[in-house]
């Protein structure tokens, strides 16, 4: 009879244990699904920032080729830049 009171303790044990290791688990996942959201979210203004400046050069170096470089123009595309990462950065 001793022996089954032991038995039936350790299994409330065991199954109390699960249950705190299963929540715990599940608390962590949430936080990873959460963590990889934002860094697809993060990828994806890179991909778009990276696809507007390659369209930005690709237009300086036509405008080079056309006219040659003058420094107001050249001044202008920095400002632009400049002016675009201080908005999104306030």
């Amino acid at each position: 009879m001793d022996s089954i009171v032991k038995s039936e303790i350790f299994f409330f044990i065991t199954s109390i244990a699960v249950i705190v290791l299963s929540v715990g688990a599940a608390v962590v996942l949430v936080y990873a699904i959460r963590v990889l959201r934002d860094v697809d979210h993060v990828a994806k203004l890179v991909r778009d920032e990276s696809d507007l400046i390659a369209k930005d050069v690709s237009q300086l170096r036509e405008s080079a080729e056309k006219e040659g470089v003058k420094i107001s123009r050249l001044a202008r595309l920095f400002r632009k830049y400049f002016n675009k990462y201080i908005k999104i950065n306030k």
